[in-house]
């Protein structure tokens, strides 16, 4: 089983971080995935707030597909439509590429 860590309580974070008004528009969801590790941060369009870490994982499984699926589900991404952006590694994984691959 795959042990995430996810924050759904956006607005108690953002208000324990003191960041007085959340307006999703203006935050970026940004994935990090590795074979072995799953994070997810909310970056801020003005570099005004620093990165807040919403979701980690530290035991992927299998089907790499599948999780990032479920993180973005429990993330109620539906609800916030955030812009995504990942690591071009991520990409690759994502694609099945393998390393040195340059195709």
């Amino acid at each position: 089983m795959m042990n995430l860590y996810i924050s759904i309580m956006y607005m108690i974070l953002m208000e324990k971080l003191r960041i007085s008004t959340y307006i999703a528009t203006q935050w970026q969801l940004f994935i990090n995935s590795s074979k072995q590790s799953l994070k997810c941060v909310l970056l801020y369009n003005g570099n005004l707030f620093g990165a807040v870490l919403i979701g980690h994982s530290v035991c992927l499984w299998e089907d790499r597909y599948k999780d990032i699926k479920r993180v973005i589900y429990l993330l109620q991404y539906h609800i916030h439509q955030w812009i995504i952006y990942v690591e071009l590694k991520t990409v690759c994984f994502l694609l099945g590429q393998h390393c040195g691959y340059t195709k």
